[in-house]
């Protein structure tokens, strides 16, 4: 199991994250596992603004979004679920692909300092979607459950319910 270090200097606990998602396949760097578990992670972990409407700070620190998202089991917004997805595959930046030339993911990081505005903007402003109304949103192999406020939508298979 491969080992490195997050942003901030934490080890990030790739067992904890893999039983998290429900991931069990390859850890073979691969186009194939990362598609693999990038499935997995969005099958398994919601969006969720829910922290917003309780008053709590949507954190930028990559510990705090483990500590959320792997330890406490819980969805998290955008910055929160693509910042824990990202610090899963740091450490194999470089996919080597057979009979291809080698994939690279080697961007210039983003700081969480580059998300400070528009984090506190959603997740304050009265002009944001985010702050207008809980959301709560995990796709499905064949569609989508979305809950916002006191409605509950089920989209899937050419199946669109609501529900009050």
């Amino acid at each position: 199991m491969p080992s490195c270090l997050q942003k901030g200097g934490d080890r990030f606990d790739y067992r904890g994250y893999l039983a998290r998602i429900g991931y069990e396949g390859s850890m073979t760097p691969s186009v194939e596992t990362l598609r693999a578990l990038h499935l997995a992670h969005v099958l398994s972990v919601p969006f969720e603004n829910l922290d917003v409407h309780l008053g709590q700070p949507i954190s930028l620190d990559p510990p705090a979004w483990f500590q959320k998202i792997v330890l406490r089991r819980r969805g998290g917004c955008c910055f929160e679920l693509n910042g824990l997805g990202e610090g899963s595959i740091s450490c194999n930046v470089k996919l080597k692909i057979p009979g291809r030339a080698s994939i690279s993911f080697a961007l210039d990081p983003c700081l969480p300092v580059d998300y400070t505005f528009a984090n506190y903007y959603h997740s304050h402003s009265p002009d944001s979607p985010f702050a207008q109304q809980c959301i709560y949103t995990m796709p499905t192999l064949t569609g989508r459950n979305i809950f916002t406020d006191r409605r509950l939508k089920i989209r899937g298979d050419g199946l669109r319910k609501r529900f009050m």
